[in-house]
């Protein structure tokens, strides 16, 4: 590719060489070299704009926003995804226009910003069925199911989950089943149904191995350690958890938060207070630097954990406050009923019950609108309990 960019250049063909550099930026961020795949991409775009090439020019801005996704540069990959979905639009290239689309969707959920990420994903839906295209339509089944269970629709994502799995199994592509299964894992794992959680991870995570996926491996690893250790399997846990760690979601921060905030549950668990304080701090600063409420939430309810086991019972009732707090901010239903549950089991500890009544109240109120029957069953069994 560098010969035929030299050959372009040389021959002063512009659009050739646009083309060329464009080309170099792929193989280059296959090998994970993003800064030199995003200057690439670059100089490609000036040339495309130059020649008034707008599919040119947007195809790259497609290539910039990936890149800064994978930076986890999320204001610029909105923006570049933004406009390749303007340029792919006005042109009518539809299939370019649903990956925009669903590109953009993915990022508008990462920012937060749920109601416009499930309104992308809409459109990318009505627009692979209107084109007859099932893999887009999976794919964007996919992304939808993953909305809902960022909302906590549980009934929701579970209709679209189920119809984009049967989707791929019937298309035969494996990297698909994965994917879903994975998703499928965390719905699980919300719902309070453990075994299932565990033994759909271990599907996802086996199918990724198999095809050398493994970055798609360790991400899913981060959720098939907690269902471990929820389960008991504190050693599998610990294992699976670190092996995800070192497989690379450095890539990704907030993965790598979540990872070692789910390291941390498992040294508090085995005694480890200080390392795991210490490992919850360090997510909580990655979640701060990307104002990620749900992550603080979630830091705040495993320090309150933390907290309440060695005697601060008093900071953990703090802690699960801002649990609480961030959980709202973030509009998270099932951080709030977790953050709820926490917070009433530490005010009753420390002697207010009526309130600790109240917020467990609350929990089950969540966990029934939410459709997570166990976890619903179990906190009305203990605020039974407390009411005898």
């Amino acid at each position: 590719m560098e010969r035929s960019l030299a050959a372009y250049r040389a021959a002063g063909e512009r659009l050739g060489e646009a083309n060329a550099l464009w080309e170099l930026a792929r193989s280059r961020s296959l090998d994970w070299d993003l800064p030199s795949a995003t200057d690439l991409n670059t100089q490609a775009l000036r040339i495309f704009q130059s020649l008034g090439d707008r599919l040119g020019e947007a195809n790259v801005r497609w290539a910039l926003g990936s890149l800064a996704w994978s930076r986890w540069d999320l204001p610029t990959a909105a923006s570049c995804f933004t406009e390749a979905l303007a340029g792919f639009h006005d042109l009518d290239h539809r299939l370019n226009e649903f990956d925009a689309l669903t590109a953009l969707g993915v990022v508008t959920w990462a920012t937060g910003d749920i109601g416009s990420a499930a309104d992308l994903q809409r459109r990318a839906l009505n627009l692979s069925r209107a084109l007859g295209h099932r893999v887009c339509e999976a794919a964007a089944l996919t992304e939808l199911g993953r909305v809902n269970l960022a909302t906590a629709d549980l009934r929701a994502a579970t209709e679209m989950l189920n119809d984009a799995l049967a989707l791929y199994r019937d298309l035969g592509l494996p990297s698909g089943v994965a994917t879903v299964l994975g998703q499928l894992g965390q719905l699980h794992l919300a719902a309070g149904d453990i075994p299932a959680a565990t033994r759909v991870l271990t599907e996802s995570s086996a199918v990724h191995r198999s095809l050398g996926a493994q970055f798609h491996e360790a991400h899913v690893q981060i959720f098939l350690g907690e269902a471990l250790a929820a389960s008991g399997d504190l050693s599998a846990a610990r294992r699976v958890l670190e092996q995800s760690v070192a497989w690379g979601l450095h890539r990704v921060p907030p993965l790598e938060a979540r990872a070692k905030a789910e390291l941390a549950r498992i040294r508090h668990t085995a005694g480890d207070t200080s390392v795991a304080a210490a490992m919850l701090r360090e997510a909580a600063t990655v979640y701060r630097a990307t104002n990620d409420q749900r992550g603080l939430a979630l830091v705040h309810r495993y320090h309150g954990d933390l907290a309440a086991d060695t005697g601060a019972v008093h900071d953990a009732v703090a802690d699960y406050s801002s649990a609480l707090g961030c959980a709202r901010a973030a509009d998270d239903l099932l951080g709030q009923a977790y953050a709820s549950e926490c917070l009433a089991h530490g005010l009753e500890r420390i002697g207010d019950r009526a309130s600790a009544r109240a917020r467990l109240r609350e929990a089950v109120v969540l966990y029934r609108r939410i459709g997570s029957g166990r976890l619903e069953t179990a906190a009305q069994a203990q605020l039974a309990a407390w009411c005898d």
